[in-house]
């Protein structure tokens, strides 16, 4: 979560051999624990897809522990040993900043950022990319398991890019060129949708997954551009304690450095 997921969906999702539905975030691992009803769930979701690509998703809350635990072990029930997993870091703190601003605007965190971090754990939880991502390597197997840092692919996305496409087994010279400049979702560009009525369409899966198929991304992203309202920047300055407590909490979190073969191995 706000660590250039959508910017790395949208470039990928140009291979004319990937599919990737225009409900980018379906949480179909979280909604459904049955390996019956997720593979429902996907069939709807893909039922689009052209022979020959390869279909996936990009929901941000399988790796959100703890609040969603054992989504891994959910995904291989289905899908076995052959998926493959694409995980984007980004700067712990600075991810942690603009979490935090995405969820104060949004109402589902209050008060001072040096408060907010104490009150509410996911703030720096999201970022302990090591704990997140262990039980997708411990699942699925470290080959499975690409880890993406953002810095290092907002440098040159093509080639950052082309990185994800050969992981997934695809030829890269068939990836379109990318648009530097066309960056999903800035932090200095962050627009509110304000009417609460229109906030619960927009995000239904009726809207999801019937009415914004019909509209390509760039044409959602000049509309969102020009009729949002900004987000009212916000102070979300960490003060030296603070900076100490985050760093003190990513620095002891413990990883358990079992063996990584996938289950069906174990």
């Amino acid at each position: 979560m706000k660590a250039g997921t959508t910017t790395l969906y949208r470039d990928i999702l140009r291979h004319p051999l990937v599919f990737l539905p225009s409900q980018k975030e379906p949480d179909t691992l979280v909604r459904f624990a049955e390996p019956g009803e997720i593979r429902d769930d996907w069939s709807r979701l893909f039922a689009d897809a052209k022979s020959g690509q390869i279909k996936g998703e990009a929901s941000t809350a399988y790796a959100k522990r703890p609040d969603h635990e054992g989504i891994a072990e959910r995904a291989f029930s289905v899908c076995g040993s052959q998926l493959k997993i694409i995980y984007i870091k980004r700067d712990p703190v600075e991810r942690l900043v603009s979490h935090y601003r995405h969820e104060l605007a949004h109402g589902t965190v209050t008060g001072d950022i040096n408060d907010a971090i104490h009150r509410f754990p996911r703030l720096i939880d999201y970022s302990r990319y090591a704990w997140q991502i262990e039980p997708w390597k411990r699942a699925f197997g470290d080959a499975n398991v690409l880890e993406v840092d953002l810095a290092t692919y907002s440098e040159n996305r093509a080639l950052g890019a082309a990185a994800v496409i050969e992981f997934l087994g695809l030829d890269p010279s068939a990836l379109p060129a990318i648009d530097p400049s066309n960056i999903a979702n800035r932090a200095d560009e962050a627009k509110r949708l304000k009417n609460p009525a229109m906030q619960a369409f927009i995000t239904s899966n009726f809207y999801q997954r019937r009415i914004r198929s019909l509209f390509s991304a760039d044409l959602r992203e000049r509309v969102r551009r020009a009729m949002l309202p900004a987000i009212k920047a916000v102070d979300a300055s960490l003060t030296d304690e603070s900076l100490a407590y985050i760093h003190d909490v990513l620095a002891s979190e413990t990883v358990v450095e079992a063996d990584h073969a996938p289950a069906s191995a174990r």
